[in-house]
């Protein structure tokens, strides 16, 4: 959630930020109209509380006739007073419902527009490739010998995939090698490394809500017949690992790197590259997470990125980094950064990567806090992927592909002994 004090201080000012997300007027006024009502009854209640226990002290003193009419007021009191405080919680879950409804207010240097007005922060230092034969698909180079899609589908339904063979070993070691190499350069004196996490896949609805990925993004989400959800990123259960949690200022930031399955119905795709490996109900990912003081939020955004060109620079991928615009973020993000990553058989650039940083929106629906001297505030909160191994397969498979068909191995993974063979041999 946003901080509320927001709204009341600068209304305006909120309702033209989130405009740039498509956000309506009044749905700003309308929180603020229901925020007025909920701080007006609150006063109400605490005053009629206070007079009520006024009442009860004096009816101990009290004697005879003063001492019924004391108790006869003390019974209206207390029925005016469940009323108030009924109409209290109504006009708090309707200000919650409300508040929660809305999305982040946007950072500086977030581009209008939608998801065609990104705009191009750098390109990373690997020229795209010049292939001296026409290249291949990572369909052509990989199904069948390194994945295979129709048994998955006969055993699962579209959108799903076994991974095999050297490919299934090629993901083994990218985990092993992006675990061992995530807190390289960071002065551990100084600084907090990255503690590698495997996070459980099935969270609360207070989790996942918390994380804003229920309401208008609940169709995207698999629910079991328990009521946890499956989750679509580790950051969804990495985030509430705080949950109610109190920190310490001198432990900030703290950064966990997960790793784990993710599941996401991809509902509303239809037609949008379902067959592959790029919209996947099921695949494997390594996420970055950080704790941090607001004041160093943005510090950590950048941090977070230049983790994720270091991955893609030892992986000899050309990409580039781009700021998503206005009406492409996800809710709970202020702004977010897509690495994009060269695609040879479709001669475009794609997401592979993401960060953001999302403040304190998560924070606040968690309650996940830190004391700063004599305050309590909540802390920010950001996330990055490190990997998404279906994608970045489909990266690695093309752009390192060989004239014969095979595709050779970073040297970061077969010269480090990440995996024990340096070629991954051609589709027969």
């Amino acid at each position: 959630m946003i901080d509320i004090n927001l709204i009341r201080r600068d209304t305006d000012g909120v309702a033209n930020n989130l405009a740039r997300r498509g956000v309506s007027r009044a749905a700003v006024d309308r929180l603020k109209e229901l925020d007025e009502e909920w701080l007006s009854l609150t006063r109400q209640v605490e005053e009629m509380r206070a007079a009520k226990n006024k009442v009860s002290d004096a009816i101990v003193a009290a004697r005879g006739a003063e001492r019924e009419q004391m108790i006869a007021d003390m019974r209206e009191v207390s029925a005016k007073l469940k009323d108030a405080e009924g109409d209290l919680k109504r006009a708090e879950s309707e200000r919650d419902s409300a508040w929660r409804a809305l999305p982040n207010v946007l950072a500086e240097g977030v581009p209008d527009g939608g998801s065609d007005n990104f705009e191009i922060v750098r390109h990373g230092p690997r020229a795209v490739p010049e292939h001296a034969f026409p290249p291949k698909s990572y369909l052509e180079l990989g199904e069948g010998n390194l994945f295979n899609l129709a048994a998955a589908s006969r055993v699962s339904g579209s959108g799903f995939a076994y991974i095999l063979g050297d490919l299934a070993r090629l993901q083994i070691g990218l985990v092993a090698w992006v675990f061992d190499t995530i807190n390289e350069t960071i002065e551990k004196d100084a600084d907090m490394p990255f503690t590698p996490v495997i996070p459980p896949v099935l969270i609360g609805e207070t989790a996942m809500a918390g994380m804003g990925y229920l309401g208008n993004h609940a169709e995207e989400v698999y629910r079991t017949q328990d009521d946890l959800y499956l989750t679509g990123t580790s950051e969804q259960a990495l985030g509430p690992m705080q949950i109610r949690n109190k920190q310490l200022e001198t432990n900030l930031p703290q950064r966990f790197v997960g790793y784990s399955s993710c599941f996401r119905r991809e509902a509303g795709s239809h037609g949008k590259e379902v067959r592959g490996l790029k919209r996947l109900h099921q695949f494997e990912k390594i996420e970055m997470f950080s704790f941090t003081r607001p004041e160093d939020s943005e510090k950590e955004h950048s941090f977070l990125l230049g983790r994720q060109e270091r991955i893609m620079q030892a992986l000899e991928l050309p990409y580039r980094v781009i700021t998503l615009a206005a009406g492409d973020l996800g809710a709970p993000a202020a702004k977010t950064y897509d690495i994009e990553t060269w695609i040879p058989s479709e001669q475009r650039y794609v997401e592979t990567h993401s960060t953001s940083n999302t403040t304190d929106y998560q924070a606040r629906r968690l309650n996940i806090r830190f004391k700063d001297g004599n305050r309590i505030r909540h802390l920010h909160m950001l996330n990055g992927t490190a990997l998404a191994m279906s994608r970045i397969f489909i990266a690695l498979l093309e752009n390192h592909q060989l004239q014969d068909g095979s595709i050779a191995v970073p040297k970061v993974l077969s010269r480090g002994h990440y995996v024990p063979f340096e070629r991954i041999a051609a589709n027969k």
